[in-house]
Parts: structure tokens; sequence; C-alpha cells
């Protein structure tokens, strides 16, 4: 079972462990001649866990259904046992499930006394804590199945409170889906609450045709480990790993890279770079001497363009994009030196846009930010 600080927890004995394997706690519960065992275990709010499971006595015939809610540090809060005794029905629980309000749902079986092979009810209910170490039980269903043997099966509990229940039992006798309405809403981890961070960085390679790029990421909580980088080049290519080889651009680069990358959790990040991949030494000059001022500009204001060097040619397209791709609009300007040419920014939304000079040498790309 995952939790927020990307570990996992094992039922069984209790344990927790780090997405590689390797133990950060355990602890044995019951006594050495009794047969306990947990079969589930989900996260609770506060870094804590419920498991829950049965305590199998030393004669044989007699367990209990068993459940406690333990705090981030593996100690117990609660604890609740089915009651026990030679004319007691036997209980075993199967699922345990945290709730919104700090209580617990519960799935198992009921069993005949001093039988372990029994079974004679489908067992769920609803259990609150008494702020006395122990739960009382908010209600109760037991449901008859077609035969005594043991059923098999899962369950869900939306946050809208409806309960799926679906299984089956020995011998082929399959029970129907059954799905209830409760009161009680699940509580919910959020995995996310800390999410991984990406960013990305480039240079250019020694030829200078090509951009080598490079992850600077971290995977959000404590435990966690990242397990997916995603590299969208803007020009249609892709590549999956930490670290791509050399990308080359058959025509200059100026859309926008972007790098995704996914954590054991689920949880993703983006993020979203520039480069400028300029295949000859000419080009690499324009793209240095390319400014834009101010670079943080007013909305519906003006950014005037620098571009000492560029030679006479027919007019150039400016165009500014979102780094969605979504073009916002394209001015030209026949200059024979582009040296303080103004550019509109009415119409453009605040935000960070790649503005780009379609020059007859090559794409020069800057980033403009309207606010």
């Amino acid at each position: 079972m995952p939790l927020p600080d990307g570990s996992c927890a094992l039922a069984g004995y209790q344990s927790r462990l780090t997405a590689s394997g390797d133990t950060l706690g355990s602890r044995y519960f019951g006594l050495p001649n009794d047969y306990d065992q947990f079969t589930d275990v989900r996260p609770s709010a506060n870094g804590g866990l419920l498991p829950c499971g049965v305590i199998g006595l030393a004669n044989g015939q007699q367990q209990q259904g068993w459940l406690l809610q333990l705090d981030s540090l593996n100690r117990v809060q609660w604890q609740q046992r089915t009651p026990v005794g030679s004319a007691v029905p036997n209980f075993v629980f199967y699922r345990c499930l945290a709730l919104a309000g700090g209580g617990a749902l519960v799935q198992g079986s009921r069993l005949a006394p001093n039988r372990l092979d029994v079974f004679t009810d489908l067992y769920m209910a609803a259990y609150q804590p008494n702020g006395a170490g122990g739960a009382a039980a908010n209600w109760q269903r037991f449901t008859s199945p077609p035969t005594t043997d043991e059923p098999y099966g899962d369950w869900d509990l939306s946050t809208r409170g409806e309960l799926t229940v679906s299984g089956s039992i020995d011998f082929g006798h399959t029970l129907a889906l059954m799905r209830l309405q409760l009161a009680e809403r699940p509580y919910v981890p959020n995995l996310c609450q800390t999410p991984p961070q990406a960013a990305l960085g480039f240079a250019p390679t020694a030829g200078g045709d090509s951009l080598r790029f490079f992850a600077l990421t971290g995977a959000g909580p404590r435990y966690a480990q990242l397990v997916r980088w995603r590299w969208d080049f803007g020009d249609g290519s892709t590549f999956d790993g930490p670290p791509p080889p050399p990308h080359r651009y058959a025509a200059g680069a100026g859309t926008a890279v972007r790098l995704t990358v996914t954590n054991n959790l689920g949880c993703m990040a983006t993020a979203v770079a520039f480069p400028f991949a300029l295949a000859t030494a000419a080009q690499r000059a324009l793209q240095a001497s390319f400014s834009v001022f101010p670079t943080t500009a007013g909305a519906g204001g003006t950014a005037t363009v620098q571009l000492p060097g560029l030679r006479p040619q027919p007019p150039i397209a400016a165009s500014c994009a979102t780094p969605r791709a979504s073009w916002c609009g394209t001015s030209s300007g026949r200059r024979r030196r582009w040296l303080g040419v103004p550019l509109g920014l009415s119409g453009l939304a605040p935000g960070v846009y790649s503005l780009r000079l379609l020059a007859r040498e090559v794409t020069l790309v800057k980033r403009l930010v309207v606010q």
C-alpha cells in the first residue's frame, strides 16, 4: 500500500518499506503461541496506518477479528477485538478502510463457535474510537452466504459513500454484486501533497549543431523515487529517460522543450524551456545579439527588439506563442537594421511567451514576459 511520504506499508506483520525495498520500520504484535495475522493495511490521517486481520488463539478453535489504529511511529492509538469464547462466534477481518471522521470500515466473516472452517455470515461494520483505547461499532451488517465455505472478494468505497462489494465462494458459488449507500466517507490520502520537482538545462555541443539536455529534478516527499522521465523536444520527437543523447534540430530550435517526470506515487511535474540550437557561428552570433526590452512588458504595451548585424532582407515576421504553441498574433516589418523596432503587445494576456523572429538566416527565439 503506497503512503504519502513515498514509502509502502505491508500487511502480514506490520512493516514500512522504501520504494526500493529497504525497511524503514517494522513491528510484531501478539503472543508467540498465538496465530496472529494482518490481512490488510491502509493509510490513515497524520501518517498513520490502519491494519486489520485475525488473532488465532493457541487452542486452535477460536479466533478474533482484529482492528488497530497506529500512528506514524507504529504506536497503537486504539484497537478493537471481537469477543471470544467457546460459545461465541469466531470472526476474521479481511479488509479495512480508514474513514474521514477518524473511524474505520471493516469487512470479514463470522464463523461458527469453536469452528474455523464453517463460515456462517459475511460481516461489515463501521467502527469509531471510543476515547478509551478501543472502538465501538456504529453499525454492523450480517449477510448469509449460500454455503459455509470461505468467501473471497473485494470492495471499494467511493468519495460519495457508495460501497461496492463483489466476490465468490469456494466451489464455484458466485456472490452477486452488492452496492450500499453509506453515510461514511473514506479517508483519501493526498499522495501528491508534496509533488516532484522538474527543471531542465541545456548546452550546445562542441560542433554547435546540437543541444545536450540535462534534468534537475526532485522526487517529492522523503521516500519517493522518480520512475519516469519524458522529454518532448518540440519538433515531433520524444525521449524516455533521464539523460537524453544530444539532440539535433533540423531547422534550428525555437519551440518549447518539455520535461515531464513521474514519481512512484503517480505524481507528475513538467518543466518548460526555450532552447536555441544554432548551427553556425554566424547564427550563434545573431542569437547572442538578439535582445528584447523590457524583458517584462506590460499587457497592451510595447516591446522593443534589437538585432544588430542582421543583413537587409524582405519583411521579417515576429510571432509570440505560449508554451503550448498556440499562436497569439504576428507582426512584421521591413528594416535595413533592426535597431530598436517596436512590437505592439495588444491582445496578449499576461503570461510567458516565446518571441520568434523568422529571419532568412535562422529562426531566433527570446523569452518574453507579459504582466
